[in-house]
């Protein structure tokens, strides 16, 4: 019982001021800030968009073609 209370003790001494001290580390880094991003211009900017050509088959069609 006495281990208990002098472990649980140790552990609350060491790690609440640690912790505290990294909480305000981590506060300081850029990325928690709310302006660490620049607004992206156009250039940054990439459409993923996929349009289907009308001369190539499309998934599906593909598809039945190896099945038969």
């Amino acid at each position: 019982m006495l281990g208990a209370v002098f472990s649980g003790g140790l552990t609350l001494g060491t790690f609440l001021p640690m912790s505290k001290r990294l909480q305000r580390h981590l506060a300081s880094l850029e990325l928690t800030k709310p302006d660490h991003r620049s607004a992206a211009s156009d250039a940054d900017v990439i459409d993923l968009e996929v349009t289907h050509q009308e001369d190539q088959p499309t998934a599906a069609e593909n598809a039945g073609a190896q099945e038969s």
